[in-house]
């Protein structure tokens, strides 16, 4: 009984760390949400749907870049970081200095091949060259990393949110003062250089010096060894989620683009949640592994019903009011964007489904599997895309962005064996979503 009594107590204690990580996690996002809309729908009524979809044509193209630059290492040093704590040091240091030169070497990728297919488009060139810079200053995302090993994410919300809201009171700046499309590529780089700038600070403050981190060469390659499936598939994650607007203004039009762009900007309005659940929740469930296989599928059930939940309550009003929704946002030049939002809000539910079994592909060390649903997500898109683009515009990219989802995501869990299992527990979590959801708000009470 006494040692019940103790497991109840440490439970409720790791309970209560976890949710107040989920909360600052969640004032971040919405601060960073809140205002990043109020902004981002100013700029979009700004620019208009044409020269907003080249902005974010622009964006697009570099995010393609974004797994390069930080070698997908974010699950990776948050796995290791839990796991051997006396080792700190030298996770981090070997993590930053191999993502500082991942970043200069992206950056210069990215310019090289922008040249090649921009050549007789240097505005979107300068667009794509400014924003790329900010590879250089992601290798300061370790220190966010390790924060979220620790479960203290408070300090990355004070970092990130200082930054974004600099940047954001810079696009103002500029909408007020009518400045070019250049411009708001300048703030963007300004928000990932200052949040990287200011984790610096904060670490340091801390009495964590940044001088202590060792490079070692065995972790370095233990780290880039379990990271490279995640290198990969983080490119090809970017190619399936954004390849649509790279190709939407050369296979359509650039005001399709920007029709695209909003729904976009309105459906990745909630993303942020899934993402906050599941970083708050990871290293607990890494820790329930080492304790008790059913309490670590059972945290992993509770995992996908409560994104499932989630998906569902914001895909079935945005599916009645879509419309509504949309004109009184963006107002009359954007109303093309209703029927595209009404299909991409549904891609979220695939979306809240892999980023939740990502947290078992890591911890089960699968990420090969999960590079190789990423390739079959990409090539079911890019088909879809290049079929359905130029008979249908927006809306053909966002069938082809949905179909891809429910491959990566759900339906490729069947094609291999160490993951028929999980594709089990997500099955299974779909038709047993009633009583676990009163299950989940009994326990809330």
């Amino acid at each position: 009984m006494f040692q019940s009594l103790l497991q109840k107590l440490q439970d409720s204690a790791e309970l209560q760390k976890i949710l107040r990580n989920i909360g600052w996690l969640f004032f971040d996002k919405v601060l960073r949400y809140g205002v990043g809309f109020f902004v981002g729908v100013w700029v979009a009524r700004y620019l208009g749907s044409d020269q907003f979809g080249v902005f974010n044509a622009a964006v697009a193209f570099t995010v393609l870049f974004g797994a390069i630059a930080t070698l997908g290492l974010k699950s990776i040093i948050v796995r290791e970081v839990v796991k051997q704590p006396d080792q700190e040091q030298s996770i981090l240091g070997s993590a930053f200095l191999m993502m500082i030169a991942s970043g200069v070497l992206t950056f210069g990728l990215s310019i090289l091949i922008a040249f090649f297919l921009y050549q007789n488009d240097p505005l979107t060139f300068r667009l794509i060259a400014i924003i790329s810079l900010g590879f250089v200053f992601q290798a300061f995302q370790s220190i966010a990393y390790y924060y979220e090993a620790k479960v203290t994410s408070k300090f990355i919300v004070y970092a990130t949110n200082s930054a974004y809201l600099v940047s954001s009171g810079l696009k103002v700046y500029f909408i007020l003062t009518n400045k070019g499309l250049e411009a708001f590529a300048l703030a963007s780089l300004v928000d990932v250089a200052l949040s990287g700038l200011i984790l610096f600070f904060i670490y340091q403050s801390q009495g964590l010096r940044v001088r202590d981190w060792r490079w070692n060469k065995d972790m370095s390659r233990t780290l880039l060894r379990d990271s490279y499936p995640l290198i990969l598939s983080g490119i090809m994650v970017a190619i399936y989620m954004r390849i649509d607007q790279v190709m939407l203004p050369k296979l359509y039009s650039e005001k399709e683009a920007g029709l695209y762009a909003a729904a976009v900007k309105l459906t990745e309005l909630w993303y942020f949640i899934p993402t906050i659940i599941q970083s708050s929740s990871m290293p607990n469930i890494i820790q329930a592994k080492d304790i008790n296989a059913d309490l670590y599928w059972s945290k992993l059930k509770k995992l996908f019903s409560i994104m499932i939940l989630f998906s569902l309550a914001v895909g079935i009003p945005t599916t009645l009011l879509g419309e509504e929704v949309v004109s009184i946002i963006f107002g009359e030049e954007y109303l093309g964007t209703g029927s595209i939002l009404i299909v991409m809000i549904w891609a979220l539910l695939f979306v809240s489904i892999g980023v939740a079994r990502s947290t078992y592909l890591v911890t089960e060390n699968l990420i090969k599997i999960y590079s190789y649903t990423i390739v079959m997500g990409v090539v079911i898109n890019i088909i879809l895309n290049v079929t359905l683009i130029p008979k249908f515009g927006g809306l053909g990219a966002v069938f082809a962005t949905l179909g891809a989802q429910i491959v990566a995501a759900y339906l490729s869990c069947f094609f291999f064996k160490e993951t028929r299992a999980i594709g089990r527990l997500i099955t299974n979590s779909f038709f047993t979503l009633p009583a676990t959801a009163i299950k989940i708000l009994r326990n809330a009470r």
